[in-house]
C-alpha cells in the first residue's frame, strides 16, 4: 500500500519540475472564462498607450501647453480709444473734443521672445510626455512579467500543496494501521500546513500582479487575463553593445530632450525679462477741436512712461537663477540616463547568465534527483524528515526559477528603457512623435 502510495506522489511531483513554456505559450493560473482578456506583450504595450489614464494626462498637458504658443503668438495689446467733450455737461462750447486712439508697442523684439518661451515649454512639454509613454511602457512590461512569473509560482506552490496534502493523507491512514510513526505522521501535517501558507501567499502575489497590470493597462480591475509570452524581447543581437545603448540613449531618450528645452526655454525668458526693463511707447492718433464753428485739428502723440523705478530686477535675478538650474538639471539627466543605461546593460547579462545557470544546472539535475528521491525513500535508504528537506530544497530550486525568469525579463525591460528603444514601431497620438 505504502509504496503505491509513494508512485503516486512521485507522478505527482513530476509535473512540479515540467520544463518553463516555450515562448508563446500561456503562463496562466487563474481559470479562463468566456470574457477572459487573452493578451501578449505588444498587445499590452498598445492598450496601455491608448487606455492609461495617467499617459492621457500627459498629452492633455502637451496639448493645454500648445494652447500656450497659441497665446502667445497673439498681438499682446489691444488698441485704446478715448475722448473728451469739455462742453457735453454744461452750457457753452458745446463743439470742443478730444478723440485719440493709442497702441502700445513692444520693444526689442519681446514679443517674439514671449513666442519663444512658449514654443521652449511647449517642446519640453512634449517630450515630457514622450518620455511618460517611455516610462508607461516600462512599467507596463515588468508588471506584464511580474504577473507571468507570479502566476507559474503559483501553478508551483499549488502543485506542492496538492503533494503535500496527498503525502498527509496517505500517512494518517498508514498512522491510524500502525505502519508509520506519529512522529512521520506530524511531519507530514506540518509540511501540508506549509503547503497551504505557501499556495496563500502565492495566490496574493499573483492577483496584486495583475490588478497593477489592469491599471497600467486602463482596464477594469477585475478584467480576467490570459497572459501570451512571446519572445518579442528574450535577446538582444550580438552588436547591441554598451557604446551602442549609450548612443542611443543620447539620441532617443526624450527626457534628456525635454531638459535641453527647457534650458532654451529659461535662456530665452531671461533675455526676455531683461529687454522688458525697456519701457514700451505709446504711440497715439489724435483729433481735437477747441472752439465750436472751427476745423478739427489732426496730430500724433507719443507717451513714453518714465522708468523711475526698475520694477523688472526681481524677474532678471530670477530668469537667470533658472537659466543656472535648468543647466544643471540638465546635467543631472545626461549622468542619470549614463548610470541606468549601464546598470542595466550589466544587468541583463547577469540576469540571462543567472536563467542559464538555473535552467542548465538546476532544473534538470533537479528532475532527475526528485526520482532518485522516491525510490531511496521506498528502499528505506532516507527517512521521512531527510525526504521532505530535500525535497523541499528541490521545489525551492523551481521557485528560483521563475524569480531569475523575472529578473530577466525586467532586466531586458530596463536595458530597452533605458536606451529609448522602448518607443520604436509604437504608434503614439497623432503629433507627438520623435
Amino acid at each position: 500500500m505504502f509504496v503505491r502510495y509513494l508512485f503516486g506522489v512521485g507522478v505527482i511531483g513530476a509535473g512540479l519540475f515540467a520544463p518553463a513554456p516555450a515562448a508563446g505559450g500561456t503562463l496562466s493560473a487563474q481559470p479562463t472564462y468566456a470574457d477572459t482578456l487573452t493578451i501578449n506583450l505588444d498587445e499590452a504595450r498598445k492598450r496601455a498607450l491608448a487606455g492609461n489614464p495617467g499617459f492621457a494626462a500627459d498629452i492633455a498637458r502637451w496639448q493645454a501647453a500648445l494652447g500656450g504658443v497659441a497665446q502667445a503668438r497673439v498681438f499682446p495689446f489691444n488698441p485704446e480709444i478715448g475722448g473728451e467733450s469739455l462742453g457735453s455737461l454744461s452750457s457753452g462750447n458745446l463743439g470742443e473734443y478730444e478723440a485719440r486712439i493709442s497702441q502700445e508697442i513692444p520693444l526689442a523684439g519681446q514679443w517674439g521672445l514671449s513666442i519663444d518661451v512658449a514654443e521652449a515649454q511647449a517642446a519640453a512639454t512634449q517630450w515630457s510626455s514622450l518620455d511618460g509613454a517611455r516610462t508607461l511602457l516600462r512599467e507596463v512590461e515588468g508588471a506584464f512579467f511580474a504577473a507571468a512569473a507570479a502566476d507559474r509560482r503559483l501553478a508551483v506552490a499549488e502543485d506542492i500543496n496538492i503533494l503535500n496534502d496527498s503525502l498527509r493523507n496517505a500517512l494518517v491512514t498508514l498512522l491510524a494501521e500502525g505502519e508509520v510513526s506519529a512522529l512521520d505522521a506530524s511531519l507530514a501535517s506540518i509540511e501540508a500546513a506549509r503547503g497551504r501558507a505557501r499556495a496563500l501567499s502565492a495566490r496574493r502575489e499573483s492577483s496584486e500582479a495583475r490588478l497593477e497590470l489592469a491599471r497600467l493597462l486602463g482596464l477594469p480591475l477585475d478584467q480576467a487575463l490570459d497572459l501570451v509570452v512571446n519572445d518579442a524581447i528574450t535577446d538582444f543581437e550580438p552588436t547591441f553593445t554598451l557604446e551602442r545603448a549609450l548612443s542611443t540613449a543620447y539620441l532617443s531618450r526624450p527626457d534628456l530632450r525635454a531638459a535641453e528645452e527647457r534650458v532654451v526655454g529659461a535662456e530665452a525668458n531671461m533675455k526676455l525679462a531683461s529687454r522688458q526693463a525697456l519701457p514700451n511707447p505709446v504711440v497715439s492718433a489724435v483729433a481735437n477741436r477747441v472752439e465750436q464753428g472751427q476745423s478739427s485739428r489732426f496730430g500724433i502723440g507719443i507717451s513714453l512712461p518714465f522708468p523711475v523705478f526698475d520694477r523688472r530686477q526681481g524677474a532678471r535675478s530670477r530668469a537667470l537663477a533658472e537659466v543656472s538650474a535648468a543647466e544643471h538639471e540638465r546635467e543631472d539627466q545626461r549622468n542619470r540616463l549614463e548610470t541606468e543605461v549601464r546598470t542595466a546593460f550589466a544587468a541583463v547579462r547577469i540576469a540571462r547568465e543567472e536563467v542559464e545557470i538555473l535552467t542548465n544546472q538546476v532544473l534538470l539535475p533537479a528532475r532527475e534527483n526528485h526520482g532518485l528521491l522516491e525510490i531511496a525513500y521506498r528502499e528505506g535508504k532516507m527517512d521521512l524528515s531527510t525526504l521532505l528537506l530535500i525535497r523541499n530544497q528541490l521545489l525551492d530550486a523551481q521557485m528560483s526559477y521563475w524569480d531569475a525568469w523575472q529578473r530577466w525579463r525586467e532586466a531586458e525591460a530596463d536595458i530597452r528603457s533605458a536606451s529609448g528603444a522602448v518607443l520604436d514601431s509604437y504608434e503614439l497620438p497623432a503629433g507627438l512623435t520623435r
